[in-house]
């Protein structure tokens, strides 16, 4: 009973975010809703308050990603599926081992793999997020656009860098040829089961 009085509030919290950023357009809604996680987070109540990623993921995550793959544009995705594959894995290998060794050098108490870990945790980003924080204008409609796209995709690049680096630091081992069967199962069979299960969604919709 307490877990669902909990979770009412951060639904209350929503609401009132929503309506400061509906009020204060000057600030994009996320920075309200971090502000009252902010403030919730000194609240005696959510100490040690823990929410499954399961669920997390589940209730709250895969219906937004769906909604927001809903409103791709297919033409869209075709015409810029080199920028996009290129933000979505490259960009986000890159960005994991470069920001990962420079952690690991300010902070020499941390393992390297930590780092990495630390720095892939935060690599997948969500449509929602893209479009939430960047305007909505004709200057930034074609970067906006493939950046929208690229979320859609890179869940996996930070997902298998994630496990790949959190692996690494348990058994103290690295596989080339692990990462690689890792990064197809996620990437490719992700994309499979997922198209396959938006069409089945979609004709259940449309019968």
């Amino acid at each position: 009973m307490k877990i669902v009085f909990l979770v009412l509030l951060l639904l209350v919290a929503v609401v009132v975010g929503n309506v400061l950023g509906r009020h204060y357009q000057r600030l994009p809604l996320p920075f309200f809703l971090i502000g009252l996680g902010l403030i919730f987070s000194f609240l005696p109540l959510y100490h040690g308050f823990q929410f499954s990623p399961d669920v997390f993921t589940f209730a709250i995550i895969a219906p937004l990603m769906y909604n927001e793959a809903e409103n791709v544009s297919r033409y869209w995705v075709g015409r810029g599926i080199v920028n996009i594959f290129s933000l979505a894995i490259v960009l986000v290998i890159v960005t994991v081992l470069f920001v990962g060794i420079i952690l690991h050098q300010l902070f020499a108490f941390l393992p390297l793999s930590l780092a990495l870990a630390l720095c892939a945790i935060v690599t997948p980003t969500d449509a929602a997020a893209v479009s939430a924080i960047v305007p909505a204008s004709d200057e930034f409609t074609i970067p906006q656009i493939i950046l929208q796209n690229e979320s859609l995709f890179n869940d996996a690049s930070g997902i298998v860098a994630f496990d790949l680096a959190l692996a690494t630091y348990l058994s103290g081992q690295f596989s080339l040829g692990t990462a690689v069967v890792d990064f197809g199962r996620e990437f490719l069979g992700g994309l499979l089961v997922g198209a396959i299960l938006g069409l089945v969604i979609a004709q259940v919709r449309l019968w």
